[in-house]
């Protein structure tokens, strides 16, 4: 949500800052660098982290190991970058020369109907639980149970409650969900695209959520990152028309509210979207107005609850009493970095308002006596942050996990993993060209890229794992296409190889 009037540049008033257009030099290009070498040590991570049974927190020798690895990649792709923006460029154009945003959609829709009615999966854990509290509010039992009332956020609850409401079953209801995210979604990174400027390319973004595994898989299944990645193209380009139409601003806080509802680690994301418009040159007036109408508008929305929580709690609860005892898990003496099901004090067992107030107490108190561990554990959860991007395969088949043959499962993982390296493969590529040419990257790629930073920092502190970055997924497709296309003009000066 910062100042930009194009995928080229950050304006303001009719022409880009001087600050601006610094930032979107060697600052913004390191960072990128910086996001694509963890994606690549990532994966080794959380192999290494999957293969010890997600016993273990991944100790400093494999950490570096990790991290020289995904170095080391990462610079590979500079002698590579020609053949690969090559490739890249040949599939962005391909997607930008066919029958546009229709045909995209409705490949999408026709896959993910045949792969729910293929493997037909079953919810589990956290979904399980989202899909029991809908129908329990579809069947007038209202929100929780006796002994958590605002444990889970309801966002996701609310959603399904209609798809359940008029279809007949369970799994036409979770499978319409499915396809109406995908095609909020898809219309959204086609909008994103065509704000900033993307032309023909601003298919590209639908046709690489259309055909990308991990989105795929999670047809049919009960899961809240479908809902983040369908909400958050639409609520940046409300935020970036906000900046000049400060209704616009407000829209983006009410989308900010809904997602706060379905993900309450979202919340502090209009700060977030208050860093980058200043440095992409906004002005102070207009970042600070669109924060407050972040804010504004995501009040609107989650006041509500909050007034809820105060009814049936006693006392004020934003949206979940669940934000302490969270934190303490990840942050103990037996903590891995990702879920474990308790500490060595079991805060779970506790009453709702006393596990959260207890865990949060637990947590800070463990940080502060264990610098050099919590470091060790962030630095791990960074890793483990980009991950494999295989939560797709997870989650068809967790719930029955012996229904595929172990060596199938694992190259179902790979196979879904492999597009993740080869975007940013190309993404890093791309900003090897642009910065070889002295050219700014578009300011375009900092604003789609800031959710997956926050939600980055935000797990290097709480439970990480490779599903924590699916949110901010589709929005890395943009950015991918957004430095692919700006890439061109120094490709052009390129010496035939």
């Amino acid at each position: 949500m910062a100042a930009v009037e194009t995928g080229a540049a950050a304006p303001e008033g009719a022409g880009r800052t001087a600050d601006a257009a610094a930032l979107a030099g060697w600052p913004l290009a390191a960072l990128i660098l910086l996001l694509g070498a963890l994606v690549f040590a990532g994966v080794v991570a959380s192999a290494v982290f999957q293969s010890a049974g997600q016993q273990t927190a991944l100790s400093w020798p494999t950490i570096a190991a990790c991290a020289t690895f995904g170095v080391v990649c990462m610079m590979l792709t500079l002698p590579l970058r020609a053949p690969i923006l090559r490739v890249s460029r040949s599939l962005s154009a391909a997607a930008a020369g066919s029958s546009g945003f229709v045909l995209a959609l409705a490949v999408g829709l026709v896959l993910r109907m045949l792969t729910a009615a293929v493997v037909q999966p079953e919810p589990a854990s956290d979904g399980a639980t989202y899909l029991l509290l809908a129908q329990q509010l579809l069947s007038g039992q209202g929100y929780g149970s006796a002994s958590y009332r605002a444990y889970w956020p309801p966002g996701l609850a609310f959603v399904l409650l209609p798809f359940l409401a008029v279809l007949p079953s369970v799994g036409l209801a979770l499978s319409a969900f499915g396809l109406a995210t995908f095609a909020v979604a898809a219309a959204g990174l086609h909008a994103l695209s065509r704000r900033l400027l993307l032309g023909a390319w601003s298919v590209a973004p639908v046709w690489l959520l259309a055909m990308w595994p991990t989105h795929i898989l999670f047809t049919g299944l009960p899961e809240k990152e479908l809902i983040l990645m369908a909400a958050l193209p639409w609520a940046l380009i409300l935020g970036l028309d906000g900046l000049r139409r400060p209704w616009r601003a407000l829209g983006a806080g009410l989308l900010t509210g809904v997602m706060v509802l379905v993900q309450p680690s979202l919340q502090l994301i209009p700060v977030a979207a208050l860093i980058v418009a200043l440095a992409g040159g906004a002005g102070v007036w207009r970042s600070v107005r669109l924060f407050g109408l972040l804010v504004a508008g995501a009040a609107l929305i989650v006041a509500p609850w909050t007034f809820r929580n105060l009814q049936v709690l006693g006392v004020p609860v934003l949206v979940t009493t669940n934000g302490g005892s969270n934190l303490y898990r990840v942050n103990n003496d037996w903590a891995t970095g990702a879920f474990i099901a308790r500490g060595p004090v079991d805060v779970e067992a506790m009453g709702e308002l006393e596990s959260g107030r207890e865990g949060m107490r637990l947590a800070v108190d463990w940080i502060r006596g264990n610098p050099g561990r919590f470091v060790q554990l962030s630095a791990g959860r960074l890793l483990l942050f980009p991950g494999d991007n295989s939560g797709g395969v997870y989650a068809a088949f967790r719930a029955d996990p012996e229904r595929l043959p172990r060596a199938l499962y694992l190259a179902l993982k790979a196979g879904a993993t492999l597009p993740w390296l080869l975007l940013w493969a190309a993404m890093l590529a791309a900003v090897w060209q642009l910065r070889r040419h002295s050219q700014p990257l578009p300011w375009g790629v900092a604003v789609v890229l800031m959710p997956y930073g926050y939600l980055s920092c935000i797990h290097a502190v709480f439970e990480s794992g490779s599903k924590y970055h699916l949110p901010a997924m589709p929005l890395v497709f943009v950015a991918a296409v957004l430095l692919l296309h700006a890439s061109q003009a120094g490709s052009a000066r390129e010496q035939p190889a």
